[in-house]
Parts: C-alpha cells; structure tokens; sequence
C-alpha cells in the first residue's frame, strides 16, 4: 500500500508507478542446504540488521560516552544479537521489501 506524504505541488518529478517486491531471505537457502552453519547463518541475519540500524542505535548512546567507547558497545549489542538468535531452533530468515518507484521528469507545473 503506497503511503502519501505532503510535498509542495511543483516538484518536477511525478511517480508514475509504484511497485513493492519481497525478496526472500538470501542466506536462508544457503543455511537450509547446510553451506552455513546455523552459527555463520545467525551472524549474517545480524550484520543485515545493523546495515539498517547502526547508527540508529550508536546515536542513541550518550554523547558523554567516547566514540569508540559507543563503538565497541554497538559491536557488543550486534554480537549478542547474533548469540542470541543462535538460541532458537529454528533461526528467524530475514526477507527484504523492495519498493520501486518510477518517477517523470515534468515541468514545474505537474
């Protein structure tokens, strides 16, 4: 479902189509045909996750703290991550949302 956002009107760009894909885990198959161990698996899901969430939570960390201190406790929260998905008995995949967006290039008036 595309969601709107307010933008002022004369943009100079138009979406002329929208398209969402979900793309299945890509390790998953790799884990399942047993080319990664259920421990090399969990540690890729957590390097995807943090691909996508570093800086979310190093930001998080305060201020006061060095910058490889903050460092050093994103790695440590990561590494847990992965520990702990190795915990399950079936380890949790990791699909991907792919929105594709085809956009026209217009006058200000569109």
């Amino acid at each position: 479902q595309l969601a709107y956002m307010v933008v002022p009107r004369k943009v100079g760009l138009r979406l002329t189509n929208f398209k969402q894909v979900v793309v299945p885990c890509p390790m998953l198959p790799k884990y399942k045909n047993g080319t990664l161990s259920k421990s090399e698996y969990c540690q890729h899901v957590a390097l995807s996750l943090r691909t996508w969430s570093y800086h979310l939570i190093y930001n998080a960390l305060s201020k006061e703290r060095s910058e490889e201190e903050r460092r050093q406790m994103v790695d440590l929260f990561y590494n847990r991550v992965s520990s702990r998905l190795d915990t399950f008995d079936v380890p949790p995949s990791l699909p991907y949302t792919i929105a594709i967006m085809v956009m026209q290039k217009c006058d200000l008036t569109c």
